[in-house]
């Protein structure tokens, strides 16, 4: 088989966040693809990617959330696109409107916060909206939409590990998939409050989690700078291991490709994963005075990457012929 061979652009670089950026989504609205980023800063941020006068690419400044009184670590936007939902050190969750239909909202979280989920389950006429946080408690935090905290739910084989990542799986509503402080990945079923299956490799904190688009399987990264592979259809039964030689912060699918991102304490790596071949390997800038931190897709072959100096760099990734 012949391995993908690609080269990497440097198309915009942008000052974000006067810290570390902590997380990373993107999303359509009103048909153009808008950046939201997170930061040590204490804010969130909506980036709008426009051409300035020449017609080179910038980034245009469109939203600020700012009310968290310590670092934000995490956002998820709700399914609906109306909404944008923050955690952080400040030990509070906080809603904030995307849409005019939808208020700004926050709540107590009893403790400092690492992550959080916005969910939905059912149909678009008829769904049921959930938002799910982890923090330094050991317990799956269950909302509804108004930040209402509806349930806990705690593994029995170990009461002290704390959630670090929460993920969705695509075509299974009724699932979510959790990394733990110990090296577990569990799923839980949300309607039954159980748990689906349990997958460990790890022997550290997992420090990134992600599913792919067509949910079939799930990748995680800890601190023993590897990644683990994990087929979710087989409940992580089968798993391959790569080995990176470097701590790994981010990782995210590519939205149309087998292609595996991952962010380092000294590049981007991606991978095409049916081959296990590095695709491109991006080295940080000379300029770049921190490593990458949080990373996301916005289309194929376009890649937006957030820093812990508070710089966001877009690249695009050309495949070789």
């Amino acid at each position: 088989m012949t391995s993908t061979v690609a080269s990497s652009k440097l198309k915009l670089k942008f000052n974000g966040h006067t810290e570390r950026v902590t997380d990373l989504k993107i999303q359509e609205e009103n048909g153009k693809k808008i950046l939201y980023t997170a930061s040590r800063d204490k804010t969130i941020k909506g980036w709008e990617f426009v051409a300035d006068a020449t017609g080179e690419l910038m980034a245009k400044l469109s939203k600020v959330f700012s009310g968290h009184g310590g670092f934000v670590n995490s956002i998820s936007l709700a399914k609906s696109g109306k909404y944008l939902i923050s955690v952080g050190a400040d030990s509070t969750i906080r809603s904030w409107p995307i849409t005019i239909e939808e208020t700004k909202k926050h709540a107590e979280h009893a403790e400092k916060a690492y992550c959080a989920l916005a969910h939905s389950t059912g149909t678009e006429e008829s769904s049921q909206e959930y938002i799910f946080t982890g923090g330094v408690k050991p317990v799956l935090n269950v909302w509804n939409a108004n930040l209402e905290l509806k349930k806990q739910l705690k593994r029995e084989d170990n009461e002290v590990a704390y959630i670090t990542v929460i993920k969705a799986i695509p075509k299974k509503p009724e699932t979510i998939i959790c990394a733990y402080s110990d090296g577990a990945i569990v799923m839980w079923n949300i309607e039954t409050g159980k748990i689906e299956s349990s997958m460990k490799g790890h022997s550290c904190i997992i420090d990134s989690l992600v599913v792919s688009p067509d949910g079939s399987l799930c990748a995680t990264a800890g601190r023993d700078k590897t990644v683990l592979l994990w087929d979710l259809k087989e409940n992580g039964s089968n798993r391959c291991e790569i080995s990176t030689g470097d701590t790994v912060n981010c990782l995210e699918f590519a939205l149309s490709a087998y292609w595996l991102a991952a962010g380092t304490e000294t590049s981007i790596m991606i991978w095409d994963i049916l081959e296990r071949d590095v695709v491109v390997e991006i080295p940080h800038p000379e300029d770049c005075k921190g490593s990458c931190t949080a990373i996301g897709w916005i289309d194929g072959f376009t890649l937006v990457a957030g820093y812990s100096d508070g710089t966001v760099r877009q690249y695009t990734v050309d495949v070789e012929q």
